[in-house]
């Protein structure tokens, strides 16, 4: 057969030869979709926002706690303000946080839910939730229903369940930290004591002694770095508990107490029984006088009332539903008309065509054709 480009009048004047069928195509298809969407289920949408709240850490809190800590200015604790250890993304999208919804607003029944599966209602939820994460760590939450109000209070619902869960996650922290932070202080003080008395018999024994000046000076500097490598023990343990091991700070620790076990190797050992004892008191001493505000600390963490997140706007009823959207289903409905035109076109050209110019081959095509049917019938 003949092969020949086909112009833009070409296209135009099959348009117009076939206006009749493109404009019923168009009415038919389009029209039978619109009708099809008052049909169909409305779904209204709520939105609800969310804001975490700028709550510190133990660590983060700790960077004036009291006038002794500015001694350790090389202390991590100021570049970890302000971590948050709650994953709201993945509070929302658990399965506790689905199945409360599904109970307290009985979506079995709501969804029609067959053989009363409560893993095929939290489906069908999933499906009508949409949770989204923005830059500036606003958390949304739009919650699709055929009910405007249910939508909105599932979406409120949301972010209560999201609030109570990281309120308790939050609190369980602080208590983990602050068991830890009160056992080491109850060593730390035994420790003490047990240096006092040494030192105390030591005195007694040999008559009461006077430390040099400059010894105590050097005994000072020291225990200085023991109480520093102790700090630093408890923000890894801290770190490692509260973000996990691979955490970009907590290496940087690892390092930092690395570099401070090989100055605490190199410390000369001091001859005399008197300054041993005196350096392990001043030691225990440095490593007391940290922890104790640190266990304040933990504790205010601990009792701590405050809202993990606040909500920026609760979720209102819906006035229109939307979706679906008619506008989508007319658009698309045009597309797919237009198609169809284009098809059905393309098929009739064909035929007229091979008619008109190979009426043989036309022939054999319609004999082929009724053969087959009346093959079938």
């Amino acid at each position: 057969m003949e092969v020949r480009s086909v112009s833009f009048l070409d296209v135009v004047a099959l348009m117009l030869k076939w206006k009749k069928l493109i404009l019923w195509n168009l009415i038919i298809i389009t029209g039978t979709t619109i009708i099809i969407s008052f049909f169909l289920p409305r779904y209204y949408k709520s939105t609800s926002s969310i804001l975490p709240s700028e709550k510190n850490d133990l660590l983060s809190g700790l960077g004036g706690a009291a006038a002794l800590l500015k001694n350790f200015s090389s202390s991590p604790i100021s570049r970890i303000a302000g971590k948050q250890t709650i994953d709201f993304m993945g509070i929302l999208n658990s399965r506790s946080a689905m199945d409360s919804v599904v109970e307290k607003y009985n979506l079995i029944s709501v969804y029609e839910v067959p053989e009363k599966s409560r893993e095929k209602a939290i489906k069908i939820l999933r499906a009508n939730v949409e949770f989204t994460l923005k830059e500036d760590n606003t958390v949304v939450i739009d919650v699709f229903d055929e009910d405007a109000v249910r939508a909105a209070s599932m979406a409120n619902y949301f972010a209560e369940i999201l609030s109570s869960i990281s309120n308790r996650m939050m609190g369980q922290q602080a208590r983990l930290n602050k068991e830890f932070i009160l056992g080491r202080l109850m060593e730390t003080r035994q420790k003490l004591k047990e240096c006092e008395e040494s030192l105390r018999a030591y005195q007694e024994k040999h008559a009461s002694m006077i430390i040099p000046a400059e010894a105590e000076e050097s005994m000072k500097g020291i225990a200085e770095l023991y109480a520093q490598s102790a700090k630093n023990e408890i923000a890894i343990s801290v770190l490692k508990r509260n973000y996990g091991s691979g955490n970009e700070q907590l290496k940087l620790l690892n390092v930092e107490q690395e570099e401070l076990n090989k100055r605490l190797m190199n410390v000369p050992q001091v001859g005399l029984e008197y300054l041993r004892l005196y350096r392990e008191m001043l030691i225990q001493q440095k490593i007391f006088e940290f922890l104790v505000p640190m266990l304040e600390q933990a504790r205010i963490e601990e009792n701590k009332d405050l809202p993990i997140v606040m909500v920026l706007d609760s979720a209102i009823v819906s006035e229109r539903p939307d979706k679906p959207s008619k506008r989508v289903y007319a658009s698309v409905a045009v597309v797919v008309s237009i198609f169809l035109s284009i098809l059905l076109i393309s098929v009739l050209e064909y035929y007229s065509y091979v008619r008109d110019q190979y009426p043989e081959k036309y022939k054999e095509i319609i004999t082929l054709l009724t053969g087959k049917q009346r093959d079938v019938m």
